[in-house]
């Protein structure tokens, strides 16, 4: 249960520093969710765009964080303007607490998706091994057009770490 939180914190982390960093550049203003949702597709993008040249392993993994690191000192006032935003909204984090204990609970337990055990559990276990190999879909559709959620997985899963993957992407969603 702790390895899925520090991975869903982990995650988080990466979408607020990236969504933030968006944010800045654009000089728009986003919302807290939208935020979020920003630096998640922007992960996605770069993990997705990564995933054509390199495994998605513990070096890209080291490198989305000290990507995030550099670019946390680009964006510490605005970071610092979030979280008292989110601070001030303690009713909201409050009532949300009965959701995200309930979302763990769940999450901790046994997959019962039946396409994880056909194909979701390889073809994340294949990103985080090789790159993009060209051909693939010759041989079945499914190994050519996977999901581009996948390499958002493969790089939060924490595989090289704990040996094991940890894939808390929807948990973090959620």
């Amino acid at each position: 249960m702790i390895v899925l939180i520090s991975s869903s914190l982990f995650s988080l982390f990466l979408f607020l520093i990236l969504g933030i960093s968006a944010s800045k550049c654009t000089k728009l203003t986003f919302s807290i969710i939208d935020t979020l949702l920003t630096g998640m597709v922007i992960a996605n993008t770069l993990t997705s765009i990564i995933s054509l040249f390199s495994a998605i392993n513990l070096s890209v993994f080291i490198g989305f964080i000290i990507l995030c690191s550099c670019l946390f000192f680009y964006i510490k006032q605005e970071l610092k303007h979030f979280l008292l935003e989110f601070k001030s909204n303690k009713y909201s984090i409050y009532w949300s607490l009965p959701f995200i204990i309930i979302a763990t609970l769940v999450a901790i337990g046994p997959i019962t998706n039946y396409d994880t055990g056909l194909y979701h559990l390889q073809a994340i276990n294949w990103i985080e091994t090789y790159k993009v190999v060209p051909g693939l879909a010759n041989i079945h559709g499914r190994f050519g057009f996977n999901p581009n959620c996948f390499t958002l997985s493969a790089l939060t899963s924490f595989r090289a770490i704990f040996n094991e993957g940890i894939y808390s992407l929807n948990y973090t969603i959620l």
